[in-house]
């Protein structure tokens, strides 16, 4: 395992860094921002369902900074970086190439889903959106997916993709409109209706 890329600082995405890093001596791939956000003492400690502590993780010793629109190269694969702050400050989205039956594709996966708290941390959400759809719609991106399986049906397609015939139809493959349609149904309608709640006189 060359690299392990980590879009985001948090603990569910980095968790495994180190064991990995340690055991496969693979590069960890991140945002400076993000980065220097696992490592800071004030960040919000936060608890999974089993009451293991965020702050209890070893962290990764070392990292490999990655900025917007880097190339990362595995031979004949690409895999471009997207900065995309908003669901945290260090937030990276990724685009790549790939086939499916024999055929180009490239698929992107947005990097944070859930939504901050604050009006300027959704407000920056939409601008990174923006940012993302616009350029993947740009570089003619085929598939949208995310990095939590509960996301956009990815479950679903997941099955569908298990059982699939050779001459069916990938599920996850989308036309120009279809993949506009799906950032603006799963992510921006979202963003939206709680940047208008977070303007609201009484918050």
């Amino acid at each position: 395992m060359k690299y392990l890329v980590i879009t985001h600082e948090h603990a569910d995405h980095y968790g495994g860094a180190n064991y990995i890093e340690s055991v496969y001596h693979s590069k960890i791939l991140m945002s400076e921002v993000a980065w220097n956000g696992i490592h800071d003492p004030n960040t919000t400690v936060l608890v999974d369902p089993f009451g293991n502590k965020s702050s209890d993780l070893a962290l990764p010793k070392s990292y490999q900074k990655v900025d917007d629109k880097e190339v990362i190269s595995l031979g004949e694969t690409k895999l471009e970086i997207l900065l995309t702050p908003g669901h945290t400050e260090g937030t990276i989205s990724l685009i790549f190439n790939t086939t499916d039956n024999n055929t180009d594709r490239v698929v992107s996966i947005w990097g944070g889903t859930g939504l901050p708290n604050t009006l300027e941390g959704n407000k920056k959400y939409l601008q990174s959106l923006n940012y993302f759809e616009r350029y993947t719609v740009e570089n003619n991106v085929n598939a949208l997916v995310s990095n939590h399986p509960f996301v956009n049906d990815l479950l679903n397609d997941m099955k569908k993709l298990r059982s699939r015939k050779p001459t069916e139809k990938n599920p996850l493959i989308l036309t120009k409109e279809e993949f506009k349609i799906n950032i603006d149904t799963t992510l921006r309608k979202s963003v939206i209706e709680k940047i208008n709640n977070l303007q609201k006189p009484n918050n």
